[in-house]
C-alpha cells in the first residue's frame, strides 16, 4: 500500500457499509458488485460516484479483466458473502446451499485469477459451527491452497462499532504468500 492509498473490490457489495469503512481507511473502490436491486438503490444513493467504476451485479459472472487491473494488482478483495447457509435463522445448507457452495467456489476462482494481495471475507458467527466446524475448517484451508496465509477473529459490533446491537461476525483476512 502506498501514500496515495489503496484499491479494493466491493463484492456483495449491501447498500456499502464495507466501502464505507475501507474508503475511510484510504481505498479507492475499483469494482463493485450487488446483485440485490433494492440494495443496488440505496448503494447508488450513498455512492453516486460507482458510475466511474464497474459494476457486475453478479459475482458467479465476474472475471478477471472486470477487475480493470493486472492478476496481482488489487490491493483487497472484500466480500461479506450471504450468511443465509450458515446463520442459526436460516435452513444452514451450508456449501450444498447454490449461496454457499457455489459462490464460495467463486471466490476461490477469483483468488487464483485476480489474486489480490490480501481480502477480507465476512459472515455471521454461526459459519464456525456449521457441520460440527467442517465448512469452517474447510473454507479456512481452500485459500490457503490458493497461496494466502490466513487469520480469522470473532468481533460483535457491541463492543467494536459503537452501536447498540449484539451481532457477531467472522471475519478471515488472507495475504498473498
Amino acid at each position: 500500500m502506498n501514500s496515495k492509498g489503496f484499491t479494493f473490490a466491493d463484492l456483495f457489495a449491501g447498500v456499502g457499509g464495507m466501502r464505507i469503512a475501507f474508503e475511510k481507511a484510504g481505498g479507492r473502490c475499483v469494482l463493485t458488485s450487488e446483485i440485490d436491486e433494492f440494495a443496488l438503490t440505496t448503494y447508488f444513493l450513498n455512492f453516486p460516484e460507482t458510475i466511474d467504476h464497474k459494476l457486475v451485479k453478479d459475482v458467479l459472472k465476474l472475471s478477471t479483466k472486470d477487475f480493470a487491473l493486472a492478476p496481482g494488482e488489487l490491493d483487497v478483495m472484500v466480500a461479506g458473502f450471504p450468511c443465509q447457509p450458515y446463520s442459526l435463522a436460516g435452513l444452514r445448507l451450508g456449501l450444498e446451499d447454490d449461496r454457499g457452495g457455489e459462490i464460495f467456489t467463486s471466490l476461490l476462482r477469483l483468488l487464483r485469477t485476480v489474486k489480490p494481495k490480501s481480502f477480507l471475507l465476512e459472515n455471521v458467527k454461526g459459519i464456525r459451527s456449521h457441520d460440527g466446524g467442517n465448512t469452517f475448517t474447510y473454507m479456512f484451508e481452500q485459500p490457503t491452497k490458493c497461496g494466502y496465509t490466513l487469520r480469522h477473529e470473532t468481533l460483535n459490533s457491541m463492543t467494536h462499532a459503537n452501536v447498540p446491537q449484539n451481532r457477531e461476525r467472522v471475519f478471515i483476512v488472507g495475504f498473498r504468500d
